[in-house]
């Protein structure tokens, strides 16, 4: 009997990891293909919208908090079609030096494609409700897949996943590591495709999305006020 129920959990984890695979080829295509893209805008969305698909920032919708502000998860956006799922995140930051900091890091971000940079595909400046919009990515953090706290474990609950998912392989742990410095080194190098360096303030790892198998880039979480941005190929300033 405890062999017909090792044999049987077994199974299951095969399952699990077949299906995460196949999620994952997508995945690492996209990511592919938004890093060969040319750069695109931010596309400045409409605080009713997000209201409207987060049913007016409901705590049901939450899946994270900061320093900084709330993050939501939301099906779509009209605005952004070809988007998919979304997790839009609400700043605290308010006020016209809050717009100011915002305008200026996304200048300096929309410049930014990179294969492991989880990028900013929306942004609302209204000062009632300044907010970021990037891809949403169910895998959930690497934090919480790693600590599997109660916490963590409820935020993965509210990505869709119906049971703790199984532990991370060190393989996969490693590659995160390895992923995520290729994005710092992006970002701290200057680039044939970005004119400036770009310093990030805020590693760590609630801040990388988690592949969901090894087949899927990590990513780094690009969001405003955690980074500090230098515009020269001689000096550097803070911006």
């Amino acid at each position: 009997a405890v062999a017909a129920g090792a044999a049987g959990e077994e199974a299951e984890r095969e399952a699990a990891a077949a299906a995460e695979a196949a999620a994952a080829t997508a995945a690492a295509a996209a990511a592919a293909a938004v890093a060969a893209a040319a750069p695109q805008p931010v596309a400045e969305l409409r605080l009713a919208e997000l209201e409207a698909a987060t049913a007016s920032f409901a705590a049901a919708r939450r899946i994270g908090e900061g320093a900084f502000g709330v993050v939501y998860q939301a099906a779509s956006l009209p605005s952004l079609p070809g988007a998919g799922e979304v997790a839009i995140k609400r700043l605290r930051t308010a006020g016209g030096a809050g717009e100011e900091q915002l305008h200026t890091e996304l200048a300096a971000l929309s410049e930014c494609r990179h294969e492991n940079l989880l990028p900013i595909i929306g942004c609302c400046l209204d000062l009632r409700g300044l907010c970021l919009v990037t891809p949403l990515r169910r895998s959930g953090n690497l934090e919480d897949r790693l600590l599997r706290t109660p916490e963590g474990l409820r935020r993965l609950r509210l990505l869709g996943w119906a049971a703790a998912p199984a532990a991370l392989g060190w393989r996969v742990r490693l590659r995160c590591v390895r992923d995520a410095a290729r994005g710092l080194v992006y970002l701290h190098h200057l680039t044939s495709d970005k004119g400036h360096i770009v310093l990030h303030r805020d590693v760590k790892a609630r801040r990388c999305p988690c592949p969901s198998v090894t087949l899927a880039p990590a990513h780094i979480l690009l969001a405003a006020r955690s980074l500090r941005t230098s515009c020269s190929t001689s000096s550097c300033a803070r911006a």
